[in-house]
């Protein structure tokens, strides 16, 4: 009956989508028959993988992406029955497939597990790469599986490969900021500074976003808690790790920073000697220039 439900939809479907409905149907009944005919080589399978991501890519619509999740469960189910070393790879490419179709998280979690449980097993087999196993991190981590991205993030990552651990760090803060655990957050923050050293450029990591983050925390807390220190604001705990990195040029940055950390200006006295300066009981900013170029704004 479902069958016959998908085809009747194709026949009201225009031209274009229609084609490519049928190569995604078509795709999705070869790998659901209980034995393939002809048995599908890897590169067979790999082949499909790439139609099933170039056709789900072109124009997509709630009806194609619907028929092409279809397909990729077929494939996915397909793959995992299967147990040799050209499927483990394949398991990656599925993953990677499955997040660019409906950001299923879970599903690429799976996989990558899945893929990691069979490298274990296979006997001589080479240990999970490092940029696999940071991937892996990070969809646990999306998925709320805390205690297994640490797990793996020690065991593989940390201390052997510092700048993919450290590619991992930014998605911790990242969770816990949402999840309002500012303590927590801070403390993976303060873990980015012992990878520093391993950094040549700091353009792979997101000091915007983070920047962003810590500041609408901020914000949050700060409206439900008025005792609350402008000194206490998090975004100077970002721009204490970023000091340990390379430098960062970037306008928007600082511009962000700005509006995170000055919330008000207040004329407090006008000083004609050192003698006659306020208090240094909170941080300062020199304006050097010449006279009328505007250091007054």
């Amino acid at each position: 009956m479902k069958e016959k439900r998908e085809l009747k939809q194709l026949k009201k479907t225009p031209p274009v989508a229609k084609a490519k409905l049928e190569v995604l149907f078509l795709l999705s009944q070869k790998y659901t028959a209980p034995i393939p005919i002809p048995t599908p080589t890897p590169g067979d399978i790999l082949a499909d993988i790439k139609i099933l991501q170039k056709t789900s890519s072109l124009h997509p619509s709630i009806k194609t992406m619907a028929v092409a999740k279809s397909a990729l469960k077929s494939l996915i189910s397909y793959v995992l029955l299967q147990s040799s070393n050209s499927n483990i790879s394949l398991l990656s490419i599925l993953s990677c497939t499955a997040l660019s179709l409906e950001s299923d998280f879970a599903t690429t979690t799976y996989l990558l597990l899945e893929k990691r449980r069979n490298l274990l097993l296979l006997p001589a087999s080479p240990p999970p790469s490092p940029d696999e196993s940071a991937a892996l991190v990070r969809s646990l981590i999306i998925s709320h599986r805390l205690a297994e991205a640490n797990l793996i993030f020690s065991s593989d990552l940390s201390p052997t490969h510092p700048l993919h651990a450290l590619s991992t760090l930014p998605t911790f803060v990242s969770h816990y900021i949402e999840a309002n655990d500012l303590p927590q957050a801070k403390f993976y923050l303060l873990q980015m500074k012992d990878f520093a050293s391993s950094s040549t450029s700091s353009n792979s990591i997101p000091w915007l976003k983070l920047i962003q983050t810590f500041s609408k925390c901020y914000n949050t807390n700060n409206n439900a808690n008025t005792n609350n220190n402008a000194n206490n604001n998090p975004v100077y705990d970002v721009l204490s790790t970023m000091a340990h990195f390379p430098k960062v040029n970037s306008n928007e940055i600082y511009e962000q920073v700005a509006n995170a950390l000055v919330r008000r200006v207040v004329f407090v006295t006008g000083a004609v000697s050192m003698d006659t300066l306020p208090p240094a009981d909170r941080g300062e900013a020199c304006f050097i220039g010449r006279s009328n170029v505007g250091k007054s704004r």
